[in-house]
């Protein structure tokens, strides 16, 4: 077994774990291990288990000294980190907002991204991961379509009830549709890679590519089917071998959604065009919050909330957009960041997401499907967040960055130098 050790001269390298310290290195790389797979199992099933995957991961990345630091845009995400703890505190001292609350993902979930980067190179942890991946995404699946026909209600796990919504939007294990639609398109794009990349089987992977888009329709979110046409889309214009069924898929998925959309509620689509919806109202309200507090933000929850309340007030004194009172965020991940953490934030997430782009495009020769993956993701994340501030939420932002990890780990580690070997 292998384990990582520091050199006399500050350098890292990778030894036999026979003793001493090269023991305990062993032991932070198989808990690096279990901590991913224990993540990428619960990406469509549990945030709980999320968290707990990231809490082993990371107490195994301490023991086994990896050198995360090393990888693309990490001291920009560790920065964007530290801007989102000093905009809380802020808001602790100034808004008479908690300095612990929820709302909070994003300001840890990035770790997920250097985690899965450095173990899942191994093939055989890749596998395994990917295996567990499409099993729990078969399983989301199928007990989303159970809630479609039986009927959505009752207590969680499974909110399963005869007496629930029948034929209406269903999440599986997932809190929310919304976010469920979101996950799924993710946990598709790595399954439209070649079966080499993930190491599964040729039938579990066209299970996955079958069941993912079924998952995605069943969630019925607008925010998701935009996000997984234009994922797919920049997935064909990567992949000249896939771009038929890419494409295909995509004009396939929107022309469903917005065929269900208009049988299932017309007025809204109306509403849409005539820039009616609720969003809209939220951004402008979202862009005034940052006009007033660009540097750091009003705070979420409760903060927000009572800012949205105070400007719609102010905006519309003739009460025509009471209904959109209690907005809990701005409905749009990048002006959600600004709004809650100031713009900072924002430039900062940005930043860390491009520095990832830029590395795997600049080996996109060597390694197309790194590139393949982190473009589609990265698109995804883009446009669905357009709608909904999923850069907010825990299970989302957790699925992005283990998704761009993915993209990482099989892109650059195998043509350069091992991680912390002298340059």
């Amino acid at each position: 077994m292998l384990g990582i050790m520091r050199k006399p001269n500050g350098m890292l390298t990778v030894v036999d774990a026979g003793s001493g310290s090269g023991a305990i290195a062993a032991f932070g790389l198989r808990c690096m291990e279990v901590g991913t797979m224990v993540m990428v199992g619960a990406a469509c099933i549990s945030l709980f288990a999320l968290h707990v995957g990231l809490a082993i991961a990371t107490i195994g990345a301490l023991l086994a000294r990896a050198p995360l630091q090393r990888l693309p845009g990490f001291w920009i995400a560790f920065a964007f980190a530290a801007w989102q703890v000093l905009s809380v505190a802020v808001a602790a001292a100034h808004g008479g907002q908690p300095f612990l609350r929820t709302g909070m993902g994003s300001t840890f979930t990035w770790f997920a991204l250097y985690i899965a980067a450095f173990t899942l190179r191994d093939p055989s942890v890749r596998r395994r991961s990917a295996t567990v991946l499409a099993i729990a995404l078969l399983a989301s699946v199928a007990l989303a379509t159970i809630q479609f026909f039986v009927g959505f209600g009752g207590s969680r796990p499974f909110r399963v009830s005869l007496t629930g919504r029948r034929f209406a939007e269903c999440s599986g294990f997932m809190p929310l549709h919304l976010t469920q639609g979101f996950i799924l398109t993710e946990i598709l794009l790595i399954f439209m890679l070649d079966g080499a990349a993930t190491g599964v089987s040729r039938c579990l992977t066209w299970s996955v590519r079958i069941a993912a888009p079924i998952g995605i329709l069943l969630a019925f979110a607008r925010s998701s089917f935009l996000g997984a046409a234009a994922a797919l889309g920049a997935f064909a214009a990567c992949s000249m071998r896939k771009i038929v069924y890419g494409i295909g898929l995509a004009a396939l998925l929107l022309g469903i959604s917005f065929t269900l959309a208009l049988l299932r509620d017309p007025d809204q689509l109306e509403n849409l065009a005539r820039l009616d919806d609720g969003r809209v109202t939220i951004w402008e309200v979202s862009l005034r919050m940052i006009g007033q507090h660009p540097w750091f933000g009003v705070g979420g929850a409760d903060n927000f909330k009572r800012e949205n309340d105070r400007l719609i007030a102010e905006l519309y004194p003739d009460h025509t957009r009471d209904r959109w009172l209690q907005a809990p965020h701005a409905h749009n991940s990048f002006l959600g960041l600004a709004a809650e953490h100031g713009l900072p934030s924002t430039l900062l997430y940005v930043a860390l997401i491009a520095a990832v782009l830029v590395h795997l495009h600049r080996l996109r020769t060597e390694a197309p499907n790194g590139w393949r993956l982190g473009c589609s993701v990265a698109t995804c994340a883009v446009v669905s967040g357009q709608f909904e501030h999923l850069a907010g939420h825990s299970g989302p932002s957790f699925v992005l960055f283990l998704t761009l990890g993915f993209a990482l780990a099989i892109t650059s580690i195998s043509r350069q130098p091992a991680l912390g070997a002298p340059a």
